[in-house]
């Protein structure tokens, strides 16, 4: 079985009566620490208001980056799926053109080509 040790203090480990006045001393002096060092003033409703815009800024700030961020993103997602279509159908329209016009320019030169043999 443990038994605790005993930590009652002797007699010759107490201070002296001459050291009463050393012992006064240093609780006086602390005395004004222990005013100042009290409990912290609580905010006033202003303070309250400042603390509560700050964070509210703080806040917004980094709401405004991420929605910036997001915003970007998909603004070059849909831009680039509209890009894509719009390429696709000017491609599209072009080929008609430049088809059109080559069957115009065959054609018309068909009929030249035969109008020269005609005359001959």
């Amino acid at each position: 079985m443990h038994v605790a040790p005993n930590l009652a203090v002797s007699q010759e480990h107490l201070p002296e009566p001459e050291d009463a006045p050393f012992v006064q001393d240093v609780a006086e002096s602390a005395a004004p620490l222990a005013k100042t060092a009290s409990a912290p003033e609580l905010p006033t409703q202003q303070d309250l208001v400042d603390i509560a815009q700050s964070m509210q800024a703080n806040v917004m700030a980094r709401l405004d980056e991420a929605l910036e961020e997001r915003l970007h993103y998909a603004l070059a997602d849909m831009v680039q799926l509209h890009t894509q279509s719009l390429y696709q159908a000017i491609r599209a329209d072009v080929e008609r053109l430049v088809s059109s016009a080559v069957h115009d320019a065959i054609a018309q030169e068909l009929a030249h080509m035969r109008s020269q043999t005609g005359q001959l």
